[in-house]
């Protein structure tokens, strides 16, 4: 008898993240979960328009040194999230605590929603800067296997010497795509045959048939042009602030395509746009009471907002000062109000026909439902 291990191809990442996730605003509000799990201030989202329009979500939260970012950021399955908030005091800046929002690590993932390259940048406070370089379509080519892709990543002293290592940065990653039949090095002479074998199934690189081949990865990388237009509002690269992570994407999907155009006809776009609105424009609970309320972060102190740049000149998409809030449904006649405890027992308010109850309503759960304990899917 011998022992046999499972073998994970490349494509494993792809099926986590990008096919997981339901559109773009989905993925923008996982985004912006971590960024309120890392204790973060502010949180905004910019698309910058040009020859190939950027993406950038960028925070303040307390960001990531190199360590973090190797064996928590990059390892699928970690037990960051799981259980009790592991997040240091100092950690948290002066914020009460937050209970985590994000789920099983899908919110690193769903930046491949977004766009094919991701340039990944984060500091943590008094450690150097973390800068990495992604490109998601990699993850589809079904004959690589995961522990064959190698990303970039580097540490630089200050924020001026990251556009300059841009393309030894690019080069690297390009290298890692191709591959080279006759390097001594056996991963990348792996590399090379998995794009041979994908090609010769998908059809000819150089032809709208296989949009995915490692020449056309390999040429929209080195055309990666993002730039100090694309960084300089974000606190921490101009200097404002010295924590936070921001992500800056390339060849950004449709939807983002879609809330750049001034003026749009199409029926799809249109609907894009809605479901834009309609997932973040209260990603922080609009319905919160601060005065009266049960939660147990019932003001969170975030601000999140979504910009469009047509070159110098911003507009907003979506803002904290422009979401839906509890003033729009303070006349509705049926409300509920309270909370839900681990052992699944509700307790609060109920208004019924326009007249709230007297006393608070207690509501059990069914006796033949089980309570779930574990640290991750705690009730509450």
């Amino acid at each position: 008898m011998t022992g046999v291990a499972f073998q994970t191809r490349a494509r494993t990442i792809d099926h986590l993240g990008r096919e997981q996730i339901a559109d773009t605003p989905t993925a923008v509000s996982e985004l912006w979960k971590n960024a309120y799990d890392a204790y973060a201030r502010n949180v905004e989202l910019n698309l910058f328009d040009g020859p190939d329009p950027i993406a950038a979500v960028t925070d303040d939260g307390h960001g990531m040194n190199y360590e973090e970012f190797t064996k928590h950021w990059l390892v699928i399955g970690t037990e960051s999230k799981a259980g009790a908030d592991r997040t240091p005091i100092e950690d948290r800046f002066g914020l009460r605590f937050r209970m985590k929002q994000g789920q099983k690590g899908i919110g690193r993932l769903s930046s491949a929603k977004l766009g094919s390259t991701l340039l990944l940048i984060s500091k943590r406070e008094n450690c150097d800067f973390v800068v990495a370089l992604i490109d998601w379509r990699v993850f589809e080519n079904p004959y690589l296997n995961l522990s064959d892709i190698q990303f970039p990543v580097n540490e630089v002293k200050s924020s001026s010497e990251i556009l300059r290592l841009l393309p030894s940065i690019k080069s690297s990653l390009v290298e890692n795509i191709i591959g080279d039949a006759k390097h001594k090095d056996a991963r990348l002479q792996r590399v090379h045959a998995a794009w041979l074998e994908w090609e010769k199934e998908a059809g000819p690189s150089d032809t709208p048939i296989n949009p995915i081949s490692s020449k056309v990865i390999a040429s929209s990388i080195n055309s990666l042009n993002i730039t100090e237009r694309h960084l300089r509002n974000w606190a921490v690269w101009n200097g404002k602030g010295s924590h936070g992570t921001g992500l800056f994407v390339s060849n950004i999907n449709n939807d983002f395509e879609a809330l750049l155009a001034p003026e749009i006809n199409d029926t799809a776009a249109m609907a894009s746009r809605r479901r834009f609105f309609e997932t973040l424009s209260s990603f922080v609970d609009p319905f919160t009471d601060p005065v009266n309320s049960r939660n147990v972060d019932p003001k969170p102190e975030l601000s999140y907002s979504a910009r469009r740049w047509v070159g110098d000149k911003s507009s907003i998409i979506i803002g904290t000062e422009t979401e839906f809030n509890l003033r729009n449904i303070s006349s509705i006649e049926h409300q509920i109000d309270g909370q839900i405890d681990e052992e699944g027992v509700f307790t609060g308010r109920i208004k019924a026909f326009g007249a709230w109850m007297p006393d608070d309503v207690i509501i059990r759960p069914p006796k033949n439902i089980r309570i779930p304990t574990r640290g991750d899917s705690k009730l509450g």
